[in-house]
């Protein structure tokens, strides 16, 4: 089975080396491919632009449920505001929460803007790149995931 979640961060800062913040991001985010032996994948990124920062909608794919700590964890680790992040560890905490009433952000401070869309552009090709050598681990996702995979064959 394959669950989708989406990891939600609130940056506060508009970073001065975009370069650098998006290269840093994209080294925190393979690692956590790593430590859950890639049963975690990207499916997109979504950035908005706020009065002191971005908004990051990360949806991922992961062939189990993910806690809510672990949600949590994931977000703070990748530069989520740490304020937001204890917040949300005190609401899901309940118990009985849904994720989206704990896990979320205000998008009337939200905006599209070139800045916003170049970073949505930039982080996943780079992201996509570094992990463009790992197609046979995305079949091993899909199947442990109890998808049947069927082999198609072009035809001249």
């Amino acid at each position: 089975m394959i669950y989708k979640t989406t990891i939600k961060l609130d940056i506060d800062e508009k970073p001065k080396n975009l370069r650098v913040f998006c290269n840093e991001m994209i080294d925190k985010f393979t690692f956590f491919m790593s430590i859950y032996e890639y049963n975690l994948w990207l499916k997109s990124i979504k950035v908005r632009e706020t009065t002191k920062g971005y908004h990051f909608y990360i949806k991922i794919m992961t062939n189990r449920k993910l806690k809510d700590v672990e949600i949590i964890y994931m977000q703070l680790a990748l530069g989520s505001d740490y304020k937001r992040e204890g917040f949300n560890t005190i609401r899901s905490a309940e118990g009985n929460t849904p994720i989206d009433m704990w896990n979320m952000l205000f998008i009337d401070k939200e905006k599209v803007t070139e800045l916003s869309t170049f970073l949505e552009i930039y982080f996943f090709d780079k992201l996509f790149i570094k992990l463009e050598n790992k197609k046979a681990d995305w079949f091993n996702f899909l199947k442990s995931c109890g998808v049947k995979l069927e082999v198609w064959k072009l035809e001249a």
